[in-house]
C-alpha cells in the first residue's frame, strides 16, 4: 500500500493539468513552469475512508506547453523534470521505528495533439488525444517502494466544449471536457471529466477561475499482479475542486497559484495540491514584409 500512495500522489498533479477548449491559433503558443507540492499524512483507501499514514511530501517541477501548428491543430507537451519524494521517519506506539525514504527524478510525460472542431465562435469545440510516457521511476529510493512513474504507457482521448460570454464589463468562460484513458499493464480504463469556470477582469490583467476534476475507474483491469495492491494501487478515483488565480504583468508574461483537493475518492492522497506558476504566451510572429527596390531616377 505504501508504494500505491507516492504515485498517486503524483497522478493527481497530472490529472489537474487539462488544456480545454479553445487552440491557441497558427504560430501561437502558451508555455509555463509549475511549482506542486503536496504534503500530509491522511490517505483515501479503498473504501473511500480517510485513514492516518506515514507523512508523505511531493514536490513536482514540471513544463507545459502548447503550441499552434496551424488553424486546427496544436501540439501539447507536459514534462515534470523534477519529481521528489519524501518519507518522514515513523515511531510506531509499539516502539518499532521506521527510517523515512526519499527519491528524486523524472516523471511521466505527455505528449499529444488539439484538433479544433469548432473554434472562432462564442462556443468551441475540440478533441485531444495525449500518449502518457512512462519516463518515471516506478521503484526508488533505499526501500525500493517510492516512485515517480507507473511504468505504463497510457493514451487519453479528450472532448472539450467552451463558451465565452460576457458578465458586464468583463469576460467570462465556461468548459466542460470529457475523456477515455485506456491504460496498459493490468490498470484498469478511466473516465474522466473536467469542469472549469472563470472570469477575466475588464483590463485582463487578473483571471479568477474555479477548476473541478473527476476520475472514475471502469474497474475492469488485474485485482493483482502488476497492477495489484501491492505494487500499485488499481482503480484510482476521486473528486476534487479548488480555485485558481492568474496575474498578467504585460500581454504576454503572467503568474498564477491554485489550491485543489480530493473531497471525495480511493487510493489517493486526501491532502490539497498547492500549485505557483509562471507563463508566456507567444504571439503570432508579423509576416515578413517583401522590399520593393525602387528604381533611381537617372541623373543628367
Amino acid at each position: 500500500m505504501k508504494k500505491s500512495i507516492f504515485f498517486f500522489s503524483l497522478i493527481f498533479i497530472v490529472h489537474t493539468i487539462h488544456a480545454g477548449g479553445w487552440l491557441q491559433g497558427e504560430d501561437k503558443g502558451f508555455f509555463k513552469v509549475n511549482q506542486s507540492i503536496i504534503k500530509g499524512n491522511q490517505f483515501y483507501d479503498g473504501n473511500g475512508d480517510i485513514i492516518d499514514i506515514v507523512t508523505i511530501g511531493v514536490y513536482q517541477t514540471s513544463f507545459y506547453g502548447e503550441y499552434g501548428f496551424s488553424k486546427k491543430i496544436d501540439g501539447i507537451a507536459y514534462l515534470p523534470f523534477l519529481s521528489r519524494v519524501t518519507l518522514n521517519d515513523a515511531l510506531f506506539s509499539d516502539g518499532r521505528f521506521q527510517r523515512g525514504d526519499e527519491l528524486t527524478s523524472i516523471g511521466d510525460a505527455q505528449i499529444g495533439i488539439k484538433y479544433g472542431i469548432r473554434q472562432d465562435k462564442p462556443l468551441v469545440i475540440s478533441a485531444s488525444f495525449l500518449l502518457g510516457i512512462p519516463l518515471g521511476n516506478d521503484a526508488g529510493g533505499e526501500t525500493g517502494v517510492l516512485q515517480t512513474g507507473d511504468g505504463e504507457l497510457n493514451q487519453l482521448l479528450m472532448l472539450d466544449f467552451g463558451y465565452g460570454f460576457s458578465i458586464g464589463k468583463s469576460s467570462a468562460y465556461a468548459n466542460l471536457g470529457v475523456g477515455i484513458n485506456n491504460r496498459s499493464k493490468g490498470f484498469s480504463e478511466e473516465f474522466r471529466t473536467t469542469a472549469e469556470l472563470g472570469i477575466v477582469s475588464p483590463n485582463e490583467k487578473w483571471i479568477i477561475a474555479a477548476k473541478l476534476s473527476s476520475v472514475q475507474s471502469f474497474m475492469n483491469g488485474e485485482p493483482e499482479g502488476s497492477a495489484g495492491q501491492g505494487v500499485f494501487s488499481n482503480n484510482l478515483e476521486y473528486i476534487s475542486f479548488g480555485p485558481e488565480i492568474s496575474y498578467l504583468f504585460s500581454k504576454n508574461f503572467g503568474i498564477t497559484t491554485s489550491i485543489q483537493g480530493a473531497f471525495q475518492g480511493q487510493f489517493i492522497l486526501a491532502e490539497p495540491s498547492y500549485n505557483f506558476g509562471i507563463f508566456w504566451k507567444r504571439a503570432q510572429k508579423a509576416p515578413k514584409r517583401k522590399l520593393k527596390l525602387q528604381e533611381e531616377e537617372p541623373t543628367e
